[in-house]
């Protein structure tokens, strides 16, 4: 402890008094550890409902993660494919995910994209999924 309040004192000079308690309260009240391990469960088999997803409703060339941790895949598509074009078929279709685009600071690949599967349940994955494949189907009969 004494090492924290020390890293604590030098990272800042007055917290919130009111909100430490009930930070402390909260630690104190439920068993954290519990709680965390119920979240990576569920965490994971949202990942790999998401993956099996991708592999039957997105072509073979798709490419994806499965990341060991976290709440999102990196996805890539085929080459030439804009995942910034894809975003307005995928909008008619009513699913929506990040253009990777965003999460390069030179040179972006035009065709990633990061899928967010902490947020849906497993039943509403399949059903993004198959929505999202409906949209590159369209964009590529379209293009």
């Amino acid at each position: 402890m004494e090492k924290l309040i020390t890293a604590k004192q030098a990272s800042d000079l007055h917290s919130n008094y009111f909100t430490q308690r009930i930070v402390y309260q909260y630690l104190r009240d439920n068993d954290v550890d519990t709680h965390i391990q119920k979240i990576r469960e569920l965490y994971k088999s949202q990942r790999d409902q998401m993956v099996q997803s991708i592999k039957e409703y997105l072509p073979s060339e798709v490419e994806h993660t499965k990341p060991e941790g976290g709440m999102f895949l990196w996805v890539t598509l085929p080459e030439g494919m804009s995942s910034l074009d894809l975003f307005e078929y995928a909008i008619q279709e009513k699913v929506a995910f990040v253009p990777g685009d965003a999460f390069y600071t030179a040179h972006p690949q035009h065709n990633t994209m990061r899928l967010n599967f902490s947020n849906s349940s497993e039943k509403e994955i399949v059903e993004g999924m198959r929505r999202l494949g409906n949209a590159i189907e369209k964009m590529q009969t379209i293009n």
